[in-house]
């Protein structure tokens, strides 16, 4: 048989699984430290698109934020193949590249100028046109806007300090 070993078919490693028997499997992965990221970032995908369960019930089992479970897969699905990733770089790499329209490439710059993960992020945000960061500015304004009148309307010592420290900032720029 020629055929390359990404060639040969086997058999799904979970299908038939529980939840509870995955997350066994993922338990595993996290024991083996921060080397088995990309293992850890496949199982979390395999529970969230294949097994339907919610980011919040993942987060939930294996105790870390619905944040961090959707950073992951989404970061997985940018690079679902060993060969698309860099493995001198590192996972919070190709975490930041997921992000981009065009993940595979900017995971490439990062390798090629051999970046830092703070470097992609400078050359990713200096790679956003000024209409871009407007509108990136207009929809901050806009989620503060919603967040300071829910604290405002709800009252109490949050909505009062917060009233103050807006004063604050009235007289400052006055």
């Amino acid at each position: 048989d020629e055929r390359m070993p990404h060639e040969v078919p086997v058999s799904n490693p979970v299908v038939g699984k529980t939840f509870e028997e995955v997350l066994e499997m993922y338990l595993f992965c996290l024991e083996k430290g921060e080397s088995s990221m990309w293992e850890r970032a496949a199982v979390i995908t395999v529970m969230h698109d294949y097994m339907g369960v919610k980011p919040k019930s993942i987060a939930s089992a294996i105790g870390c934020s619905s944040s961090l479970i959707r950073k992951m897969i989404r970061t997985f699905n940018a690079f679902p193949k060993p060969e698309d990733r860099i493995p001198v770089l590192s996972f919070r790499h190709h975490q930041i590249a997921a992000y981009k329209s065009d993940p595979k490439d900017w995971i490439n710059k990062a390798a090629n100028n051999e970046w830092s993960t703070r470097q992609l992020q400078e050359a990713i945000t200096a790679s956003i046109g000024p209409e871009v960061k407007t509108n990136q500015l207009w929809d901050k304004a806009e989620k503060a806007l919603l967040l300071l009148k829910e604290v405002i309307e709800t009252g109490g010592e949050p909505a009062e300090w917060l009233l103050k420290e807006i004063d604050k900032i009235f007289k400052q720029a006055a």
